[in-house]
Parts: C-alpha cells; sequence; structure tokens
C-alpha cells in the first residue's frame, strides 16, 4: 500500500521540490489550500502531511484538524519554516520534522526518507493481532485487575478489563504468550469505555520482550505483516557517553522518537536502544540510551575499541522503532540529579530549552572537561 501525501500552503518552489522527492519515493501526493485539506483528513487517509508555517496561526489549524481526524491522526508532519526562530513554535504546534525554506534538495530528500522510515515502523508496529488471552493489570499500586486482552500488536493493546479504566491512567501490564517468556511492561490507557474496554499503549518494552513479542506476532498473524524500514545511514556519532550520544545529521528523528542505534567499528558492532531527547533541524539529535542488563558493557566495550585505534570513527546505522502521536506519552529518563552523572545525559535531558548555539557551545566545554565522553 502506497503512502500518501499532502502538501497544504506551500509555495510553488517548495512544492516541486517536494514533488520530485517524493516520486523518488513513490508516495502519492497533492497539493491544496487549508480549505481544501480539512475535508482530506476525513475523506481519505493522508500519511504525511508538508505545511508551510509562513501563517502559523493556519499551519496549528490544519495540523490540529490533522489530529483530530478518524483517518489520518497518527500522519507524520514536516512544517516548512523561513525563519529559524520559528522552529519551536512549528514543534511546539505539532510538526515532527522541520525544514528550512528555501528548501535544499540534499536536506529535503532526506528528512522524506527518514519521515517515511517512520512511517513504515509505524504501520509494522501498529499491525493488529486478534486474540483472547488473559492479562494482569496493576494500577498505581491498587489491587490488580484481571482482564482478556482482545488484540494485540508491537505498540499496545485491546483489553476488557473488570472494570473501567481512565484515559492517561498508566498501568503495568502482565501477560503470557506461548512459546515467550512472561511479558511486563509499563502502559497508558488512550482511550477507554464504561464497559471496561481500554486501549493501551506500550511505554517501554524491554529489548528481549520486544523481540519475543515481534516474533509472537509474526508467527499468528493472519496475513503477512507490513515490512521493517531498511536501515538509515546519513549520520555521524559526534559524542559518546555510557548514557547517550550526539548524532549529526541534516534529518533528525522527531523528539521522543525511539531508536536502534547500530555501532560499528570493523568487525566490533553493537546495536543500543534509544531516546531522541533533543533536535536540532539540519544539525543533529540526542540520545539517550534506555538502561538495559548490558547496555554499558556494550557502550565501555565500543570506547576501549576506539580509544585501541587512534582516528577510527564508528560506522553509525540507525532504525526507527516506534514514535507516540500523543503528545501525552512520553518516555521516562534515566537522568537523575541525584543519581551518579553522566554530564551528556543531563544536557540531552535538561528541562531548560537551549538554543541550538547554546546547546553546542555547552557541548564543546564538556568535549574538553568529560574525559569519559568520546568525540569523533
Amino acid at each position: 500500500m502506497k503512502f500518501q501525501a499532502l502538501m497544504v500552503s506551500v509555495n510553488d518552489a517548495s512544492a516541486q521540490l517536494l514533488a520530485q522527492a517524493l516520486d523518488d519515493l513513490s508516495v502519492d501526493h497533492e497539493r491544496c489550500s487549508l480549505d481544501e485539506a480539512t475535508p482530506k483528513f476525513e475523506d481519505a487517509r493522508v500519511d504525511l502531511l508538508t505545511v508551510s508555517f509562513h501563517d502559523p496561526a493556519a499551519a496549528e489549524t490544519a495540523i490540529q484538524a490533522l489530529r483530530h481526524s478518524s483517518m489520518s491522526k497518527t500522519a507524520v508532519t514536516i512544517g516548512l519554516v523561513d525563519d529559524p526562530a520559528r522552529v519551536t513554535q512549528a514543534f511546539g504546534t505539532g510538526a515532527n520534522f522541520v525544514l528550512f525554506e528555501p528548501l535544499a534538495a540534499e536536506n529535503t530528500r532526506a528528512s522524506l526518507r527518514a519521515a517515511i522510515a517512520l512511517l513504515q515502523r509505524e504501520r509494522r508496529r501498529q499491525f493488529r493481532v486478534p486474540v483472547q488471552l488473559p492479562v494482569t493489570l496493576n494500577c498505581n499500586g491498587a489491587a490488580e485487575l484481571e482482564g482478556i486482552m482482545l488484540d494485540l500488536s508491537e505498540g499496545g493493546m485491546d483489553v476488557l478489563a473488570a472494570k473501567a479504566l481512565e484515559p492517561r491512567q498508566r498501568v503495568d501490564v502482565k501477560f503470557c504468550l506461548s512459546n515467550a517468556p512472561e511479558m511486563l511492561t509499563r502502559a497508558q490507557v488512550v482511550w477507554a469505555n464504561s464497559n471496561g474496554q481500554s486501549g493501551l499503549q506500550f511505554i517501554e518494552v524491554a529489548e528481549d520482550q520486544s523481540r519475543a513479542l515481534s516474533s509472537w506476532l509474526g508467527a499468528n498473524a493472519p496475513q503477512a505483516a507490513p515490512d521493517d524500514p531498511e536501515p538509515l545511514s546519513e549520520y555521524k556519532l559526534s559524542d559518546l557517553s555510557l548514557g547517550g550520544c550526539y548524532v549529526e545529521t541534516l534529518a533528525p528523528f522527531p523528539r521522543n522518537t525511539r531508536i536502534d542505534v547500530c555501532l560499528r567499528v570493523g568487525d566490533f558492532e553493537i546495536h543500543l536502544d534509544g531516546h531522541v531527547r533533543v533536535v536540532y533541524p539540519g544539525h543533529g539529535m540526542g540520545v539517550e540510551f534506555v538502561p538495559g542488563a548490558n547496555q554499558k558493557e556494550l557502550v565501555l566495550s565500543l570506547i576501549d575499541r576506539l580509544m585501541s585505534q587512534p582516528g577510527a570513527t564508528p560506522d553509525l546505522l540507525i532504525w526507527p522503532k516506534g514514535f507516540n502521536f500523543n503528545a501525552s506519552i512520553v518516555p521516562e529518563t534515566s537522568a537523575s540529579e541525584d543519581g551518579p552523572e553522566d554530564a551528556l545525559v543531563k544536557l540531552l535531558c535538561s528541562t531548560a530549552p537551549l538554543s541550538q548555539d547554546e546547546f553546542l557551545t555547552e557541548l564543546r566545554r564538556q568535549r574538553r572537561s568529560q574525559p569519559e565522553e568520546i568525540t569523533a
């Protein structure tokens, strides 16, 4: 099934470059005004929206209409800005990617490739398999609640429980699949009705459980699941600590995207699970690694390899693993003011918004003062 793109209030020069790039990626596309866009969100599925922020209020109206539609609410959005000062506003009103006008062909193609990879992953992650299995829910330490799973995907499940849950409520979910270890994960209620039926979206799934879940879904699906995206390679590692990294790229993934970071030096290769915490369009993204049983040991092994080979630069591949279009679902961070200090992770997870220049200045300062970090 082809993806469908809509270009809203885009000028002629940008529309021409976007159309060529979308054609190269085999994405169907249409150009329209804001007034024409809103009905299209309901009449047909829109997977990718590009919208000009020349009029920020109109762009926000388009994105809000998209998110509240029944067919297109999980579309990936790309905001076009002609002033760097509008980047924060574009992200704040719901843009997932940002491109600067006048558009540059290389940046445009890179961002569209990343957006399509994210769409492919989401189509795979939301692929649902009907199933009826017992599930146990624990809501904020209250008594366990028994329920029946009605369908399951990599991203969540529908559940019928003994009593109604509350939207946005966070729950611990426990269930068993055939030929797989017991699953225990954290989820958030994204919708619920008075009859006890709820839609749960997984917030965190351990890497081994994620693999087991994907394998079970593939083996039990009544039809073939959508393909996963190919890895993307337009990335350069610039900073690395035990808990995170900064990656230079023209097309950073949206904040809070979960990604698989593959780092390779010669025949030595590691995969690290991470969340995108900082995004600077056209420059790069900061990634916090998800703590795992051997995550720090893997990073230390990589650092040892790099130290033993002066001048070596690790090859870097990235796969998107998932993205929450519900802005209220934010993955938890391991950064703590009271815990062991990882200066890079604390910078990536800082609650104080930093401009790109401020962030890069602090990053350079850390490079001079933190010997445990690796810079490429």
